[in-house]
């Protein structure tokens, strides 16, 4: 569901990471923290833990704490619990399949609903690489991200592209918003 996310400079936050119905964000915080893509990924049960650091804007090394919230109903009731106390929040849906983009809305109000009204948000469309399989165009997740007031970033793990980015946005947000 979510990669819930938690920043440190000594002071520490917490992102919170999503996703319907595939492997993606996992792969995405395996390609960010370890530099390695699994392209037989397991699904994440209940909750796993990531740790590492980021240089911001300013030159300032963040610590993240990262939080990938398994996607799938049954474990809702434990992924809940995760979004108390977190400041930022990535919710990841895969290009190349239009079922992912559908449930974006639900997860953005479910995190909505669960964590502070500061809490900065990231949409994610991953699998960027595979333009002749996408079925989610740019020009549509724009409006979305548009309309929801959310930043919207396209990603791929699989060739790393806009994953330093990406990791590298929300920790400049949620610095700016001085937790």
């Amino acid at each position: 569901m979510f990669i819930i996310i938690n920043l440190c400079t000594l002071m520490c936050y917490g992102f919170l990471l999503g996703v319907w119905f595939c492997n993606s964000k996992s792969n995405i915080l395996n390609r960010f923290v370890h530099n390695k893509f699994e392209h037989d990924m397991k699904a994440t049960v209940g909750v796993e833990f990531y740790s590492t650091k980021v240089t911001i804007e300013n030159g300032t090394q963040v610590g993240l704490r990262l939080w990938d919230t398994a996607g799938q109903e049954r474990y809702r009731a434990i992924t809940k619990s995760y979004y108390r106390g977190s400041v930022g929040a990535i919710i990841v849906y895969d290009l190349t399949n239009r079922v992912s983009f559908s449930h974006v809305e639900m997860w953005l109000e479910e995190v909505k609903q669960n964590t502070d009204s500061n809490c900065q948000i990231i949409l994610v469309g991953n699998k960027s690489d595979l333009s002749d399989q996408r079925q989610v165009f740019g020009r549509e997740g724009k409006i979305f991200a548009r309309d929801k007031n959310v930043l919207l970033l396209e990603v791929s793990a699989l060739d790393s592209s806009g994953i330093e980015t990406l990791f590298q946005r929300i920790s400049q947000m949620v610095y700016e918003k001085d937790w």
